[in-house]
C-alpha cells in the first residue's frame, strides 16, 4: 500500500549535503516536527537507540516546538529549549507525516489540541448537517508572548493538513534543508528510514549491533499500541477507510492536496471500489 521502498523527502535532492556543508559537524542535530498523532515520539525513541549526534543529541523536537506550525520557526522557543543557547539553523528538521486518512482516525481517537464539532461514533466527519465543512481550532504551543500562529481555525481536517504539510513542502522549500518522514516507512521499514536520516544529518549510525526498535508503546499518553498492533492497522487497506460516511470520502478525494499526496506516494480513498464493494459507509 506504501510501497516497497522508503520515501523519505529530501534525502536525494541535495538537502543533506546542503545541510551538512552550512553546519559544522560540532553543531549538527535532527530532530522531529510533525502534526499531532504522526509518530514524532517514536522516532524520537529511534534516533535515540540508534543515532548519535553528540554532544548535540536534541532529538525530542525542533527548536521551535515540533507541532507547532512553520510559522512558529524564529518566533519561538519551547520551554524545555529556554536558555539552552541553540541555534535553528543548526537543527535539520525532520517533519514526521501520516496517511491522511489513518491521520484523521488518529486524531479521533486523541485530538490533542484540535477542536471541532464530532462524535465518537461518527468521526471523522467533515461535513456538518447543511453541507458545509465543520471548521477546526487549534490551540498550538504558544508559551506566555501571543502569535498569529497560536491559535488557528481551519476549514477543516483535510484542510488542516494541507496547509500545515503544504508551508512544508511548499515554494519555500529551498529556504533551509528539511526532510519529511513517513510514519510508514518509519512502522515498516525503520531500519532504512533511520539510517538515511541519521547519514543525511552528519549522525554516526550506530552499526555493528542489532539495529533497536520500539516494541511497545512509543508514547505514554494517549491511545497507544505496540509496534505489533500499529503494524496490523496501518498495514490494512480496509481499516484505512473504516468509519468514515461516503461522503465524507468524496469530500476528501475531492479537496485533498494531490500534489503532497503524489509526492509522499499516498492514495485517494478509492471510494467507488468501496461503494461497489459493499464498504466505506
Amino acid at each position: 500500500m506504501y510501497g516497497e521502498t522508503t520515501r523519505t523527502l529530501g534525502l536525494d535532492d541535495g538537502t543533506c549535503e546542503r545541510y551538512r556543508s552550512s553546519v559544522p559537524a560540532g553543531r549538527r542535530y535532527a530532530s522531529p516536527a510533525g502534526l499531532f498523532n504522526t509518530g514524532t515520539n517514536l522516532l524520537t525513541s529511534l534516533l535515540e537507540m540508534n543515532c548519535d549526534f553528540a554532544p548535540n543529541n536534541h532529538h525530542f523536537q525542533v527548536p521551535w516546538g515540533k507541532h507547532n506550525p512553520l510559522a512558529a520557526r524564529n518566533t519561538h522557543t519551547p520551554r524545555t529549549y529556554e536558555g539552552k543557547g541553540l541555534v535553528v539553523e543548526d537543527c535539520l528538521p525532520l517533519v514526521m507525516v501520516k496517511d491522511p486518512l489513518t491521520w484523521m482516525n488518529s486524531m479521533c481517537k486523541n485530538r490533542y489540541a484540535a477542536n471541532w464539532k464530532h462524535q465518537q461514533v461518527e468521526c471523522p466527519n467533515f461535513l456538518d448537517e447543511d453541507g458545509s465543512q465543520i471548521p477546526v481550532k487549534v490551540t498550538y504551543q504558544s508559551a506566555v508572548e501571543h502569535h498569529e500562529w497560536g491559535h488557528k481555525t481551519y476549514p477543516g481536517l483535510v484542510g488542516m493538513w494541507n496547509e500545515w504539510y503544504g508551508d512544508y513542502i511548499g515554494d519555500s522549500v529551498d529556504d533551509f534543508p528539511r526532510l519529511i518522514v513517513r510514519y510508514e516507512d518509519l512502522l515498516f521499514r525503520p531500519e532504512e528510514t533511520v539510517k538515511g536520516i541519521c547519514d543525511c544529518a552528519g549522525g554516526k549510525f550506530k552499526e555493528g549491533g542489532e539495529f533497536k526498535t520500539k516494541e511497545g508503546a512509543a508514547k505514554s499518553h494517549g491511545n497507544t499500541g505496540g509496534k505489533e498492533a500499529s503494524m496490523i492497522k496501518y498495514g490494512d487497506e480496509e481499516r484505512r477507510v473504516v468509519g468514515y460516511k461516503d461522503e465524507d470520502l468524496k469530500f476528501f478525494d475531492e479537496n485533498i492536496d494531490m500534489r503532497i499526496m503524489n509526492l509522499l506516494g499516498y492514495k485517494l480513498s478509492g471510494l467507488e471500489e468501496w461503494t461497489e464493494g459493499g464498504g466505506g459507509g
